[in-house]
């Protein structure tokens, strides 16, 4: 069986010691996994350091992207919606359906329903006045992976169109 010789330790060792990298020399690290081991526990916080802060570039790099591209491909994206939606009318529908059955489930008979038709008034009276499209947000979703909510004022907000389709029906808990 091939082996190779460990940069870090300098023993020859079987190919099976090494982790697989398809750009690596015979496809293999040049550290073996006993070595990369070490160096990972011995500079956790460092990698994990590393690692914040480049997801969090890379997210904001990523978001201008997709920002961007959706900017100069506006017609493109909205022609394929569009096409999506005249294929797919039954899912569309049946997705809305359960979305509405899930509300009026989620709806306690001693929910204040004026109460609830003022947050949906003042958020258009929100989006005339400013332009801003608002959407009423349930703080804990009603269909929540974790923790499901009801549908009463209480468990209602007004938020932006984009921050409420940036949290994808999640629960955002700030510390």
């Amino acid at each position: 069986m091939d082996s190779r010789k460990c940069t870090k330790c300098g023993e020859v060792k079987l190919l099976t010691e090494f982790n697989k990298d398809r750009f690596g020399k015979f496809g293999r690290c040049s550290s073996c996994k006993v070595c990369r081991a070490a160096y990972r526990k011995a500079n956790r916080e460092n990698i994990a350091e590393y690692n914040k802060r480049y997801n969090v570039a890379n997210a904001e790099r990523n978001s201008e992207y997709h920002r961007k591209y959706r900017e100069e491909n506006a017609a493109r994206i909205s022609a394929r919606e569009r096409e999506y939606r005249n294929n797919n009318k039954a899912a569309i529908s049946i997705r809305k359906a359960k979305h509405r059955c899930d509300k009026t489930d989620r709806t306690p008979a001693w929910a204040c329903e004026d109460t609830i038709g003022l947050y949906y008034e003042t958020r258009k009276a929100l989006s005339d006045a400013t332009g801003i499209v608002y959407h009423v947000d349930h703080i804990y979703p009603l269909r929540g992976a974790t923790v499901s909510g009801l549908h009463v004022p209480d468990n209602l907000q007004i938020i932006t169109k984009k921050s409420n389709l940036s949290k994808n029906a999640s629960q955002v808990i700030d510390y």
